[in-house]
C-alpha cells in the first residue's frame, strides 16, 4: 500500500505515549527527521483488524489531508517470531515494494533512492522473555537491525504487548526491547 507511512512511526509513537507504563529511555537515541516510508516486519499482531500500517496511515491522512510521499509496506507471517523473516530479502532490488497499484488498479512500477526510511520490527509476545527464545530475539534484532542499517534504513523495535491474563509481562518485555534497542541504536515503540 502506497499510503503515508512516515507519520506511521510518528502516529505510533504518539499513540504509544498514551500508555501507563513508561518506557525506559534508550541510550544514545538521537532525534531524526520524521520518516515518510516504513517497512513493518512481524506477525499477525501487525496485520489483523485491517493492519497496523493501515490504521497509522489513516491517522496520517486525517492529520494531513493531501499529504504526499508516505508509504507503508507490511511483511508479516502469522504466528511467527522475528527469526522467521529473511530481512535481507526484504531489501532485494525488484522485490518488496517494487510495484504497487493506483486508484484504477493499474500496476505502477516503483523506483526509490532507498527502499524505506524505517523498518519497524516486532517479535512474538513471549519470544523476548522466553528462556529459550530470548537469545534468539536478541540475536535476530542485532542481525536484522544491521541489515536495515546496511540498506540505509533506521531500525525501530515495536514492543509487543503482554497477554491479557499476564500483565506482569509488560515490564519484562519493556526491559528486553530496551536492551535490544540500546544495543542497536534503535528506537523502541512501547506497548
Amino acid at each position: 500500500t502506497t499510503l503515508r507511512s512516515a507519520f506511521v512511526l510518528a502516529a505510533a509513537l504518539m499513540l504509544a505515549a498514551c500508555t501507563t507504563t513508561p518506557a525506559p529511555k534508550a541510550a544514545g537515541a538521537t532525534p531524526v527527521s520524521p520518516p515518510k516510508t516504513a517497512l513493518w516486519v512481524g506477525n499477525s499482531f501487525f496485520y489483523y483488524n485491517n493492519s497496523m500500517h493501515g490504521h497509522v496511515g489513516a491517522l496520517i491522512a486525517a492529520a494531513s489531508p493531501g499529504a504526499k510521499g508516505y508509504r507503508a509496506t507490511s511483511v508479516t507471517i502469522s504466528g511467527s517470531g522475528i527469526n522467521w523473516h529473511d530481512m535481507e530479502s526484504h531489501f532485494r532490488p525488484g522485490g518488496v515494494a517494487s510495484y504497487s497499484f493506483d486508484a484504477s488498479n493499474n500496476v505502477v512500477f516503483n523506483s526509490f533512492d532507498k527502499p524505506f526510511d524505517v523498518a519497524i520490527m516486532m517479535d512474538c509476545s513471549q519470544c523476548p522473555i522466553h528462556p529459550q527464545l530470548s537469545p534468539v530475539f536478541h540475536d535476530m534484532m542485532n542481525k536484522h537491525s544491521a541489515t536495515a542499517v546496511r540498506h540505509g534504513v533506521r531500525p525501530v523495535l515495536f514492543m509487543s504487548w503482554a497477554y491479557k491474563d499476564k500483565p506482569d509481562m509488560t515490564t519484562q518485555l519493556a526491559e528486553q526491547y530496551t536492551l535490544a534497542g540500546n544495543a542497536n541504536n534503535a528506537l523502541v515503540i512501547p506497548a
